[in-house]
């Protein structure tokens, strides 16, 4: 179903109405407010004179942070007024023909530059100049510079990566580019290469009737390449069969990427799990070897010890967690006897979590101590301990929500509320660094019902950190980047993953046909030296809106 939207006009004006009445009450209810008309805004813009920009302040500040900016002439109609920040539009609050008063747009700098802060750590230094061009209307206009630069601080928001639609959401599947790029309309997970810090794999499940699939079964692999700011279809479809792809991990060495299939078309012999060698170049493509390492009936969520190396996949059909040991697989290929079979001792049943058909994701711990099991269709995550002896793992307990107890409530463990989450990603966490904690990671995951990204820390503590920002249109779900909980709205994410050298986090936001992330606005590339700031779809994202909520003083008449 199409999102409805207001036109990016009517947000706007929304917007600055929701301003002018609780921020600058030019006119309220309130019997000592403002009245707009009786407030001197000052002289009409004059072409035939210069423009001016004196000072501005504050001259350091982040997205959507207040700004004011002094000169003369001008002018008061803001429409007429063409301000940037390193380039970046300043949205325009209200202005006078001596002062104009806005927010500072994500990303307002276009210099970066190496610094040393007060501990003698080298940091980046981000710097704009700002630039106004005012205009009468009829093509005449006068511009100016401002004295001195403005220093940006970048700040956590939600962006847009890469993808867009158009109003008819018919721009189909194009890879290419940063900006070039369109689809990402299927569910799908993601993992980081850990041989390669700069490509994330997406493995897509394609289900009939679900997005714009063209009613076929199938999946592929596509990866996003950093360095080179490009998107890519690595594998294709007919390399698994035509097969719906639920998850992928990589082996403990790096070398073989681990695929999970979710298939039933030969039952108890249909192939789960795909060993995937890297090609000649080093990466995943369709050159690279791919092998059928376990026959199973669907399996969904899959993930790899990361000491002793042996793979766990959940099974659908029965909810149980399985469990194979790549060792066992090279072995018995080398000798010919494997079969993949469970019955041959191919892999072997751990546990059963629940009754039958529950669709989980599994996120292993980076420390291999315990893993989550994310059940999305029954709404809860549950934990399961690692016995280091056993070599496997332990009966399961919840950790957050209760099964099958969907909605939304953020609290400990059982008492918080979750609707349909899906992948996540554990974040190292500076604090507990510093506390010297034993367990320094939170786990961040999609609500995909929830439409927002939630963190669970070590404590059961479950919290929105993005999404679900105010509505302009009555949803909770939406298109809109920026502030992570005043602005922000995702649709039905699903995957996430953690980019420790950005930074970021990275989910797919297939009814927004977007990858979006939620992160510092301003990253530079070590590769290119180029800052990997939002890829900058003309504002279709709302990054141009005036902030919700935000308040300047009431406006005082100009100067006479």
């Amino acid at each position: 179903m199409k999102l409805k939207r207001l036109p990016f006009f009517c947000k706007s004006m929304l917007a600055a109405l929701c301003l002018l009445g609780a921020g600058m009450t030019f006119t309220s209810c309130d019997d000592d407010s403002e009245d707009l008309t009786q407030v001197d805004r000052g002289a009409p813009f004059d072409p035939s004179q210069p423009v001016y920009i004196t000072s501005f302040t504050p001259t350091t500040g982040g997205y959507q942070d207040r700004i004011i900016i002094y000169g003369s002439n001008f002018g008061i109609v803001k429409e007429n007024v063409n301000l940037t920040i390193g380039g970046k539009p300043v949205v325009i609050a209200t202005i006078r023909d001596n002062a104009i008063y806005g927010y500072v747009p994500s990303t307002a700098y276009d210099n970066v530059e190496t610094d040393t802060d007060a501990e003698g750590n080298e940091v980046n230094k981000f710097t704009g100049e700002m630039h106004i061009v005012v205009s009468d209307g009829n093509g005449n206009t006068q511009e100016a510079t401002a004295p001195g630069i403005f220093t940006y601080t970048p700040k956590k928001v939600v962006g847009t990566l890469c993808g867009s639609s158009n109003d008819y959401e018919t721009q189909g599947e194009v890879f290419g580019s940063f900006e070039e790029a369109r689809g990402f309309a299927y569910e799908t997970t993601m993992e980081f290469d850990p041989e390669d810090p700069d490509m994330l794999y997406m493995p897509y499940d394609m289900i009939p009737g679900w997005m714009p699939n063209g009613g076929a079964w199938g999946g592929y692999i596509v990866k996003i390449d950093f360095k080179n700011q490009r998107v890519e279809r690595a594998i294709s479809a007919s390399k698994f069969g035509n097969r719906r792809l639920n998850d992928i991990t990589f082996t403990k060495d790096g070398q073989y990427m681990v695929a999970s299939a979710c298939a039933w078309d030969q039952q108890e012999r249909t192939p789960a799990i795909y060993m995937i060698k890297r090609d000649a170049k080093g990466g995943f493509s369709d050159n690279s070897d791919i092998q059928i390492a376990c026959r199973f009936n669907a399996s969904n969520g899959i993930c790899t010890h990361p000491v002793n190396g042996e793979i766990y996949f959940f099974g659908y059909p029965n909810a149980n967690l399985l469990r194979f040991d790549p060792e066992d697989y090279f072995a018995g290929v080398e000798a010919g006897t494997w079969t993949g079979l469970q019955a041959d001792g191919a892999y072997e049943e751990v546990f059963r979590v629940f009754d039958v058909n529950y669709t989980s994701w599994l996120a292993m711990h980076p420390s291999g101590n315990y893993m989550y099991i994310t059940c999305d269709n029954m709404h809860s995550i549950y934990r399961s301990d690692y016995d280091w002896d056993a070599k496997t793992f332990t009966t399961p307990y919840v950790a957050a929500g209760t099964l099958g107890g969907y909605g939304y409530k953020d609290a400990v463990g059982s008492e918080a509320r979750l609707a349909c989450p899906h992948q996540g990603c554990w974040v190292p966490n500076q604090q507990y660094i510093d506390e010297g904690r034993a367990d320094i990671y939170d786990y961040y995951f999609a609500d995909s019902g929830n439409y927002c990204i939630r963190k669970l820390t070590p404590d059961g503590v479950v919290s929105t950190v993005a999404g679900r920002g105010q509505s302009t249109d009555g949803n909770l779900w939406g298109i809109e980047d920026g502030d992570p909980r005043a602005d922000a709205r995702f649709r039905d994410i699903h995957g996430m993953a953690y980019d420790a050298k950005r930074d970021r986090i990275y989910t797919c936001d297939p009814c927004n046909y977007r990858i979006r992330y939620y992160g510092l606005d301003s990253v530079v590339d070590e590769n290119t030296g180029d800052d990997n700031g939002d890829n900058g779809d003309n504002g279709d994202n709302g990054d141009n809106a005036e902030p919700q909520g935000a308040k300047f003083p009431p406006l005082k008449p100009a100067a006479q």
